[in-house]
């Protein structure tokens, strides 16, 4: 949580108060990666491809 009070520039109350507690807050980071990710889905003749790559990087990310 301190993490994500420190990025958030606020304190750790408020964001209790927005957000509930760590479940609910968990559940909208969530809704907010998966919204983000489908936006980047390609079409569908493209999609197997597409999840072949996402596949990959997860079981095999480049070295940084």
């Amino acid at each position: 949580m301190d993490r994500i009070v420190g990025a958030a520039s606020a304190n750790e109350r408020l964001v209790y108060v927005y957000f509930g507690d760590e479940e609910q807050l968990f559940d909208a980071v969530i809704d907010h990666v998966l919204a983000v990710g489908v936006g980047g889905c390609p079409s569908t003749p493209r999609l197997p491809g597409f999840a072949g790559r996402v596949f990959d990087d997860f079981w095999w990310p480049t070295a940084t």
